[in-house]
C-alpha cells in the first residue's frame, strides 16, 4: 500500500505526514466476547483501553508514528516491550487486533501444516510466538482458578463462570494503535487544568500532580521497607491488588523477630491506612472508568513498578487533566480510520462549523439566553 493519511480517534480531523501527533497504545479484550453496546459508558465503554499514556511523534504517511519523542514513557515501553514503538507500529500493520487466542490458534495452525506462513505480513510461527509471548508478558498468563472448598453445587457453578469469563476475556485481549494531532491533546490538558475543580464537592481538592506526589512518597516509603513490591502508580487507591500487596509486605515482616522493635512495621501500617483515603492518590486521578474500577488490561504497560516514579510525573500529570477533559466530551477512545489523500475541506470545514454552531445554540437554551 501507498502513503495515505489517516483519521484522528477524537476530533475526526485529517492527519497528514509530518503532523504532530499523539498516539495510544490500547488494549481491547472486550469485543469478541461481548454484544456491542449502542450506548457505552465512560471513555473507554467500548472496550478499547490505553496501557499507558499517549506517546509523541509524526506521523509518517503510513498509517504510524516517527520520530517518537524518547521520554520516559517510550523509555519504560522499549524495556517492556525490547523495542521502540515504531518498530511494534510495524508489526501492528500485519497483526493490529489479534488476540491472544487467536494467536495461539495461528500457532496450531502452522504447526499443524492447516496454512502457509506469509513471511511479508508477520505472519509465521515466530512472529506469533514473539508477539504472544510479549502480550503474556504484557498482560500476564491465563488467570488463575479459584476453587471452592464447599460443596454447594450453586456457589461451584459461579466460580466455574466466572474463571471462563476472565480467561474469556483474556483470550480476547489484542492491542490496536489510535492517533490524535497533538495540538487537540495539548488543549485538551490545558482546558483539563482549567476546569479541574469545576464540578467538585469534597472536602479537600487534591490536584493530579499533590496526587502523583502522594503516590511517589508511598513509592519511597515502600521502598524504605523492601525492595520486594511491584505495583502500578496509576492504579495505587483504586486497585485491589494495592492493599493486597501491601498485606503480604506486613505479613512478612510480622514473621521477623522482635517485631514490636521493628520501626519498619508502623511505617507500614501507617501507610496501609493511608490507602484508604483514595483521593490523595494517583489512582483516582487516572481512573478510565465511570465508576471507582481498575480493569486489569488499563495502564498495564506501568504494572510491576518500585522505586523512584517520579520521572514519569508530568506525563502522567498531563494526562489526567486530558482524561478529564475527556470525559466531558462523552466520548471513547477508538481506532483512527484511513483518510482519503485528497482531503475535500470545502465539506468538512463547513460541518465542522455546523457543529460548532449547534454547540452555541444548545449552550445559550440551557443557560436561557
Amino acid at each position: 500500500m501507498g502513503c495515505f493519511n489517516k483519521t484522528a480517534f477524537f476530533s475526526h480531523l485529517p492527519i497528514t505526514y509530518g503532523d504532530d501527533i499523539v498516539m495510544f497504545v490500547c488494549a481491547d479484550n472486550l469485543s469478541r466476547i461481548c454484544r456491542k453496546d449502542s450506548t457505552p459508558i465512560g471513555i473507554t465503554g467500548n472496550g478499547i483501553t490505553p496501557i499507558a499514556p499517549p506517546f509523541f511523534g509524526k506521523y509518517d504517511d503510513y498509517g504510524s508514528i516517527e520520530n517518537v519523542v524518547d521520554d520516559p514513557n517510550h523509555q519504560l515501553f522499549k524495556e517492556k516491550f525490547g523495542m521502540p514503538l515504531e518498530k511494534f507500529c510495524d508489526i501492528m500493520h500485519g497483526l493490529s487486533g489479534v488476540s491472544i487466542g487467536a494467536l495461539k490458534q495461528k500457532i496450531s495452525e502452522l504447526e499443524n501444516n492447516e496454512k502457509n506462513e506469509n513471511k511479508c505480513h508477520h505472519e509465521t510461527i515466530e512472529d506469533y510466538q514473539n508477539i504472544l509471548s510479549l502480550y503474556e508478558r504484557i498482560f500476564g498468563g491465563e488467570p488463575e482458578v479459584h476453587k471452592y472448598k464447599g460443596d454447594d453445587i450453586d456457589i461451584i457453578k459461579a466460580y466455574e463462570n466466572a474463571y471462563q469469563y476472565d480467561l474469556d476475556r483474556y483470550n480476547s485481549t489484542s492491542i490496536v494503535v489510535t492517533m490524535e494531532h497533538k495540538s487537540v491533546y495539548d488543549k485538551m490538558v490545558s482546558l483539563g487544568r482549567e476546569h479541574y475543580f469545576d464540578n467538585f464537592s469534597g472536602e479537600k481538592q487534591i490536584t493530579p500532580e499533590e496526587a502523583f506526589d502522594n503516590t511517589a512518597n508511598l513509592f519511597r516509603g515502600l521502598s524504605n521497607i523492601t525492595d520486594d513490591y511491584q505495583l502500578n502508580p496509576f492504579k495505587i487507591g483504586v486497585d485491589y491488588d494495592s492493599f493486597t500487596i501491601i498485606d503480604k509486605i506486613t505479613d512478612g515482616l510480622l514473621d521477623e523477630a522482635n517485631v514490636r522493635n521493628n520501626a519498619n512495621l508502623l511505617d507500614l501500617v501507617s501507610i496501609s491506612k493511608d490507602l484508604l483515603d483514595i483521593h490523595k492518590y494517583f489512582g483516582i486521578k487516572a481512573c478510565l472508568h465511570d465508576t471507582v474500577y481498575c480493569g486489569k488490561i488499563d495502564y498495564a504497560l506501568y504494572n510491576n513498578l518500585n522505586g523512584d516514579i517520579a520521572k514519569y510525573k508530568d506525563i502522567a500529570c498531563d494526562f489526567a487533566y486530558f482524561i478529564d477533559s475527556f470525559k466531558q466530551t462523552c466520548t471513547t477512545f477508538d481506532v483512527s480510520p484511513y483518510h482519503n489523500q485528497t482531503i475535500s475541506y470545502d465539506v468538512i470545514i463547513p460541518i465542522f462549523e455546523n457543529i460548532l454552531d449547534t454547540l452555541k445554540k444548545q449552550k445559550a437554551k440551557y443557560n436561557g439566553n
